[in-house]
């Protein structure tokens, strides 16, 4: 299922980015995104969870992690908007994020089977480096 709805929306935004520039295209990414997310803490009552994002202790690493994820979709839709950039290339950098989550959530959030997370991360990363090797 990811991999159809990653395939959709790399494909989706190849299509868009040749009416639009790529930086429009990445704020309606992410006014869409705020749309889904508010709805989502509304919907689901978890308030009291989101302000604990914004206590003072865990402030920095919202903000870290904020500013990785806009440089990391910047550079996406940069690719993206480049003409010759193939999708079947994309696909999987785009998926390298995973990577990341998983990093953060056994580092800082002490996520149970973090090796077998680690093991599956690995794997992808030489699925990647086949790829674009």
């Amino acid at each position: 299922m990811s991999l159809f709805g990653t395939t959709a929306s790399a494909v989706t935004d190849k299509i868009l980015i040749r009416e639009m520039n790529y930086l429009s295209l990445m704020f309606y990414f992410y006014l869409f995104l705020s749309v889904i997310y508010f709805l989502v803490v509304v919907l689901a009552k978890k308030q009291q969870e989101t302000k604990q994002l914004f206590q003072v202790t865990a402030l920095p690493l919202v903000l870290a992690i904020t500013a990785a994820a806009l440089l990391a979709d910047l550079v996406y839709f940069a690719a993206v908007a480049i003409p010759a950039t193939l999708i079947v290339l994309l696909i999987p950098l785009r998926n390298l994020s995973i990577v990341l989550g998983t990093i953060i959530g056994g580092s800082f959030f002490k996520e149970k089977n973090i090796l077998y997370k680690s093991a599956l991360c690995l794997s992808m990363l030489v699925g990647v480096y086949f790829i674009v090797a």
